[in-house]
């Protein structure tokens, strides 16, 4: 699991989030299964790999039904 902080990702609508895998810190090449977005608090949500659309990877919420969009960049 990768965890990533909410101010390395934005919200672009009420159920889904972006990032780019530079900025959340991401290995070159490598994607993880999950990924959790957390706040200061280390509370947040937790995301697993679902696809690859071009060069966008979607995590799913595990519980929430929100999306997270990571550019392969």
């Amino acid at each position: 699991m990768f965890i990533v902080n909410k101010s390395q990702v934005e919200l672009i609508g009420p159920t889904e989030l972006f990032g780019e895998a530079s900025t959340m810190g991401l290995p070159v090449g490598q994607w993880p299964d999950f990924i959790s977005v957390v706040d200061d608090k280390k509370e947040g949500f937790l995301f697993h790999h679902a696809r690859v659309e071009g060069e966008i990877h979607v995590y799913l919420g595990s519980t929430s039904g929100i999306r997270l969009n990571v550019l392969n960049d």
